[in-house]
């Protein structure tokens, strides 16, 4: 057992504990997901992982006493998202606001966490790509970029709790390889209370249909989390990964988001708007279940984070490995925009 044990099983006890009350709170919160035309779920769903996950992640910082301000500043961002995501689970907040409290939250971490992109590493043949004056701005881009990708991805029951998982546990094996695991409380602590939220999100042979799902307020959340930690993670001389490797950490949200919004932008759509053309709409259309989809899915965020972390393990250029990345972005659109081919592909992939 580690020093940050104790952080997992706080936050998992934590959301394990306060989930079921919350709940039963949602109805009177307003907090209920009701099936539409694009929500095809069973019943009315209380829309209150994200609160619950937040109070796992308060509690273990309290009983821990862990006494580094930068999760004090982590908290006070994630706290924020969460309030509007709050309202927004209640009555949809205008896209305005919410990218403003994105984007404050994003200027806590930066300026009061002092975690933010000095550089986008070796992505030159000569050295790196420095960021000078320009360095916060871009952070707040890329942490809200993530923040959003992970809101829009959230389509399915135990996709962007498992996706994240996937990222956690990449982070994970980058710090055990460079020895540098302890002293890192917070992703520990998220992937408990994943862990636990899992227990009342995802299908289960003896329960059909989830308990609980994020809501807005918890997916805001854990992306500003995912994006935190892939900042602060690659940055620095005592950094764990290389930028372009926390790329392929979060591959699957970040393409995915980028064909969505390209597709709705060429069919003069809302860039922001809700639809069913993300890849689990893909593979659903195909014909596999919601518990093969999840499989499916899960075991491409591995394999895409996999091969980044091969890539810097093995001493891959980072500009070589930045290429390859592209390459694989251009592969997926390919892919996703001949629907023809991709459905036949997608038939295929688990038989």
């Amino acid at each position: 057992m580690t020093s940050q044990s104790p952080w997992l099983f706080t936050s998992f006890i934590a959301v394990l504990a306060v989930l079921p009350l919350l709940i039963r709170l949602a109805p009177r919160l307003g907090l209920l997901d009701r099936p539409d035309a694009r929500k095809r779920h069973r019943g009315e769903v209380p829309l209150v992982g994200g609160l619950a996950l937040f109070v796992g992640l308060a509690v273990a910082y309290l009983v821990n006493h862990y006494g580094d301000a930068r999760l004090a500043w982590m908290l006070g961002g994630g706290l924020l998202l969460v309030a509007v995501g709050f309202f927004d689970d209640r009555q949809e907040v205008s896209t305005l606001l919410r990218f403003a409290v994105q984007t404050a939250a994003c200027l806590l971490m930066a300026l009061g966490a002092d975690v933010y992109l000095r550089d986008f590493g070796h992505l030159l043949w000569a050295g790196t790509l420095p960021l000078g004056w320009a360095a916060i701005p871009v952070t707040v881009f890329c942490v809200v970029g993530v923040t959003n990708a992970l809101n829009m991805i959230d389509g399915m029951d135990g996709l962007s709790a498992s996706i994240s998982l996937v990222c956690l546990a990449g982070l994970y094996a980058a710090l055990r390889f460079s020895g540098a695991a302890v002293g890192m409380p917070e992703l520990p602590a998220l992937a408990g209370g994943l862990l636990a939220y899992l227990l009342f999100n995802l299908r289960l042979p003896w329960r059909p249909r989830a308990l609980a799902f994020f809501g807005d307020a918890g997916t805001l959340l854990l992306g500003f989390l995912l994006g935190w930690m892939l900042v602060q993670y690659s940055q620095g001389p005592a950094r764990v990964i290389a930028p372009v490797t926390a790329l392929w950490l979060l591959a699957v949200p970040l393409m995915d988001t980028v064909f969505v919004m390209i597709k709705r932008k060429r069919a003069g759509q809302p860039m922001t708007g809700a639809d069913r053309e993300h890849l689990h709409h893909a593979f659903l259309r195909s014909g596999h279940s919601v518990t093969a989809t999840l499989l499916l899915m899960v075991l491409l965020a591995s394999l895409l984070a996999g091969t980044g972390l091969a890539l810097e393990r093995f001493g891959v250029p980072e500009y070589l490995s930045y290429y390859l990345f592209l390459a694989a972005c251009g592969l997926y659109y390919a892919l996703m925009s001949r629907t023809w081919r991709t459905r036949r592909f997608l038939g295929r992939a688990i038989r």
